[in-house]
């Protein structure tokens, strides 16, 4: 069965509520003082810091989004360990 989803917030919630099941701490939509923006998830596993952000649709809009973790990267911040684009799967016949 495939899980259709109305809006960004409804996947990026059905997608914490998977990475909680697997074991990770989930912390939504956090706001750090020292990077623009706000990740939909921050996670955190064994030690390890992952980033997300959910979108409806694969693009240039979630891609410059994860991007700008590299372009406003500076050391004395941190930096997380794994950034990911999240999209629902959507079958289709021309792929």
């Amino acid at each position: 069965m495939q899980k259709k989803f109305n809006n960004e917030e409804e996947l990026a919630a059905y997608f914490q509520n998977y990475l909680e099941s697997k074991g990770f701490d989930c912390y939504p939509e956090v706001v750090f003082d020292v990077f623009s923006g706000r990740p939909d998830i921050v996670a955190v596993k064994n030690n390890k810091i992952y980033v997300f952000e959910c979108k409806m649709n694969f693009g240039l809009n979630v891609v410059t989004q994860t991007f700008r973790w590299f372009n406003r990267y500076k050391p004395s911040y941190g930096f997380p360990d794994y950034i990911y684009a999240v999209t629902p799967y959507k079958k289709s016949a021309s792929r």
